[in-house]
């Protein structure tokens, strides 16, 4: 029988940077209140941002990148034709055409305003984020990682999503449901655009990588 695990906390958010001195308070926010923090947090130079990640701990690193993604759920296409100013700017971040898919240019960004460094070639390609066989954790029904909040994951032909939910149970069924959040996508609804919560089906997901830790390492290495 197929299962709908039950995260509350990754649906109503995670943690709140209160500025430059205090964080990591466990806060419940609207989107309207989650939106107007951190596209203030956009704003900081790439030293300040990283001065601020650093004083966090990964798993706290993982729940802002989710809040950061979660501030975008307004975001509708207005035609269908991946035509809104917020799409315009996750492909230009992402090196693509103003009205290119942005499934993985909407991640890609929001990565990049939260202050970390993915080291894609092809960020806006769903294939550039699994060039590195280094990254992933999952296989096509064989694991050699363990699965964390805001790992990213290959589903369908060609579509990315990051997980929202902590973990994974390795022995988890092909029609059990994951919780994601998703840019370019309809979620099954008639609106084009950003969307979570998103359950899918565990059987559609063919690959999953983890981008966070070695960007999150990286900058542990780089202030050493």
């Amino acid at each position: 029988m197929a299962k709908r695990l039950n995260y509350i906390y990754y649906l109503i958010g995670g943690i709140t940077l209160f500025g430059l001195v205090s964080f990591g308070q466990n806060v419940i926010r609207s989107e309207t209140e989650n939106r107007s923090y951190y596209t203030h947090w956009a704003e900081y130079t790439q030293p300040q941002k990283e001065n601020l990640l650093m004083l966090m701990t990964e798993s706290e690193v993982r729940k802002a990148l989710l809040d950061m993604a979660r501030k975008e759920v307004y975001v509708v296409e207005k035609t269908n034709s991946n035509d809104h100013p917020r799409i315009s700017y996750y492909n230009k971040i992402a090196r693509s055409s103003a009205h290119a898919a942005y499934c993985a240019a909407g991640q890609f960004a929001m990565a990049k305003e939260l202050g970390l460094q993915y080291n894609l070639k092809s960020p806006a390609a769903v294939r550039g984020w699994f060039t590195d066989k280094r990254t992933i954790i999952y296989n096509r029904g064989k694991w050699t990682g363990n699965a964390q909040l805001m790992d990213y994951i290959w589903i369908y032909g060609s579509h990315l999503e990051a997980l929202a939910q902590p973990n994974i149970d390795p022995d988890i069924d092909d029609d059990d449901e994951i919780l994601t959040i998703g840019f370019n996508t309809t979620a099954g609804t008639r609106k084009h655009g950003v969307h979570h919560p998103i359950w899918r089906r565990w059987g559609d997901v063919q690959l999953m990588t983890n981008q966070v830790t070695p960007a999150y390492l990286q900058l542990k290495n780089k202030y050493q």
